[in-house]
């Protein structure tokens, strides 16, 4: 009668896993599907674009391909960079360049000091802090190329 109930126990158990791992692996799953955009142009990625690609985006959140390689005109450096510092020590140093791409301009984020005119990197939207900080100041000492910045950045 004892090897029943512990039968029925170890059977209840068993269930209960294979439910709870059945789960987890649908979850892991829908994550997946959810970021198969993300892993596909870190897979295949970096795609090669040309300045009518860039400045025909009108929605940088819904591309396909965003990780991209682009060689503009001309890169101007605006100037401004960003210092990062982990207890005080300098970790890196971020420059930021205006990329000419047609009659359209490309804020570019790197790490090279060099003008280059190709860049390699993901497409997204200016962040608030950055848009304060580096493009609202371009804008004011340069009041005409408010309508050539692009809304997003490299």
């Amino acid at each position: 009668m004892d090897s029943t109930i512990v039968t029925d126990i170890i059977r209840r158990s068993n269930r209960n896993q294979l439910i709870l791992w059945g789960i987890g692996l649908v979850l892991v799953l829908i994550a997946i599907a959810f970021s198969a955009n993300h892993f596909y142009n870190l897979l295949a990625g970096p795609f090669e674009v040309t300045p009518e690609y860039i400045t025909g985006i009108k929605n940088v959140l819904k591309l396909d391909k965003f990780y991209v390689t682009i060689t503009g005109e001309l890169t101007v450096d605006t100037t401004y960079s960003e210092t990062r510092t982990t207890n005080g020590i300098e970790t890196g140093k971020s420059y930021y360049k205006a990329l000419y791409l047609d009659d359209k301009i490309l804020l570019v984020k790197t790490g090279e000091l060099a003008n280059n005119t190709t860049f390699i990197g993901a497409l997204q939207m200016i962040p608030p802090d950055e848009r304060r900080e580096v493009l609202d100041e371009i804008l004011q000492e340069v009041p005409d190329l408010k309508d050539n910045f692009l809304l997003f950045m490299l």
